[in-house]
């Protein structure tokens, strides 16, 4: 059990954007409520870890940066946490399309877990993230991620790929 096999959890059963479960993906990523003072009740700014680069954001405006409810905000959050790791970022996604009975296979690398093996469309989120190595290959899951939305996708994603970087006992 890793410390994001939680968090994991927690956003593959996620419908959509959800204020308390993406501040919890903020605090799983190193990220801090910073008290800033008062006025009309207790303010604080949301500060990204070191190197902090002074681009947080008031808790006022979270709603835009709730990495749950905008893509914009979980790439954003990919990408910084990507980069504390020195490693590059490998991601895409899809949404519906017609699939076959080679994507309805557990075993191939386009499994979808909503395949129908007939006609009908299939929409779903698929997203996959690894850190280059420095031999020149990949480390992280070799499977996609699947999530409700593409947010929700890309942060299960990114939790796994950090997931398969920490040490096993």
């Amino acid at each position: 059990m890793s410390k994001y096999t939680d968090i994991i959890a927690r956003l593959e059963k996620a419908e959509g954007p959800d204020r308390v479960l993406g501040e919890d993906v903020l605090l799983a990523c190193g990220w801090r409520k910073v008290p800033t003072g008062y006025f009309y009740g207790q303010m604080h700014w949301w500060a990204p870890p070191p190197p902090n680069d002074g681009r947080g954001f008031d808790a006022d405006n979270f709603r835009q940066h709730n990495p749950l409810a905008s893509l914009d905000a979980a790439i954003g959050l990919v990408e910084r946490q990507i980069a504390t790791e020195g490693r590059k970022l490998i991601c895409f996604f899809c949404a519906g399309g017609q699939l076959t009975p080679f994507n309805a296979d557990k075993h191939s690398p386009d499994y979808h877990p909503l395949a129908k093996i007939d006609n009908s469309v299939t929409v779903g989120w698929m997203a996959h993230v690894a850190f280059y190595c420095a031999d020149g290959g990949t480390s992280g899951p070799e499977s996609y991620s699947h999530g409700r939305t593409a947010p929700i996708a890309i942060l299960i994603a990114m939790f796994r790929a950090l997931e398969a970087q920490e040490p096993t006992p």
